[in-house]
């Protein structure tokens, strides 16, 4: 059994078993053109994992991941770890699609993503992912992605 809660944009608490995930954290009042329009759910507690889908900055806050207590892992699209590891994020996975990671008993897939991202003009492509979580049920966060045919 599991619980799922909704906290705004693409972030989403996914509490499983014994794990607790979040996807793509933006836990502020605003950032840039988006403004939330109530206040901003804790997320309350530990995390054992973050999956972060793409490095826009509306999908890789970098004030709401700093913001979540202890030090939980990231898990995220190759070429992601430079950016966090260079701001004090140490505990990242870079995954590729099809390659999966286990945090407190939960896999976790990731799965492909049409979606073109990079940080800032100029900077390096990181692709973007999705993700399958798999503990007795799977469940798909597509992160942003266009639809295409193997979905």
């Amino acid at each position: 059994m599991g619980r799922m809660r909704w906290l705004g944009h693409a972030t989403v608490l996914l509490e499983l078993g014994d794990a607790r995930l979040l996807t793509d954290p933006l836990l502020r009042t605003r950032l840039w053109h988006l403004t939330r329009r109530g206040p901003v759910p804790p997320v309350g507690g530990r995390l054992d994992a973050v999956l972060i889908s793409h490095v826009h900055r509306d999908h890789l806050d970098l004030a709401s991941l700093a913001s979540l207590e202890g030090n939980p892992c990231i898990l995220g699209p190759r070429g992601l770890g430079d950016l966090l590891r260079g701001r004090g994020f140490d505990h990242v996975v870079e995954l590729e699609e099809g390659e999966s990671a286990s945090v407190a008993g939960v896999k976790v897939v990731a799965t492909a993503a049409r979606h073109p991202t990079r940080r800032a003009w100029g900077s390096p492509w990181v692709p973007a992912l999705g993700f399958v979580v798999e503990a007795g049920r799977r469940i798909y966060f597509a992160g942003d992605t266009d639809v295409y045919p193997e979905m």
